[in-house]
């Protein structure tokens, strides 16, 4: 990616009508992540607009993620201090805890439909996200470190 500026995030409800949701800087380690909170089920579009330094823009292609309500994923508690449950009702599952920078702080899976994740003295404070995949869906969940 030698002459690319940047990324616009854009999403879409419709495919056709894009918004620009945020934009991420281009950086030499080419490892980029982008959080954003949605709130409620449906088609959700996505796209990057890929800015090069000399203004001159291309369009990934289209990325659809469906979100709905079937997965029964329970965190608690909210905000945490010492442990955390996690709970799928469907079995086995992964999970992957990052930080607000999304920067991977911890990870693992469950073979069985619930885990308690010890978070004592190995996370500091602040605002983590739990990503669960589980039954094909994938699940973020905000959640603070006390």
């Amino acid at each position: 990616m030698v002459n690319v500026k940047g990324f616009e995030v854009q999403r879409s409800t419709d495919g056709a009508n894009y918004g620009t949701q945020g934009y991420v800087a281009a950086t030499a380690a080419n490892d980029y992540r982008f959080h954003e909170l949605l709130s409620g089920n449906g088609h959700y579009y996505y796209r990057l607009r890929m800015i090069d330094t000399d203004g001159k823009y291309t369009y990934s292609p289209v990325r659809l993620l469906l979100l709905s309500e079937k997965a029964d994923v329970v965190v608690y508690p909210n905000p945490a201090n010492n442990e955390l449950h996690i709970s799928t009702g469907a079995g086995a599952f992964r999970y992957r805890l990052v930080d607000a920078q999304n920067r991977m702080v911890r990870s693992g899976q469950s073979l069985s439909a619930s885990l308690d994740l010890d978070i004592t003295t190995s996370i500091a404070s602040g605002i983590y996200f739990i990503e669960i995949e589980t039954g094909g869906q994938k699940i973020v969940r905000r959640i603070a470190k006390q």
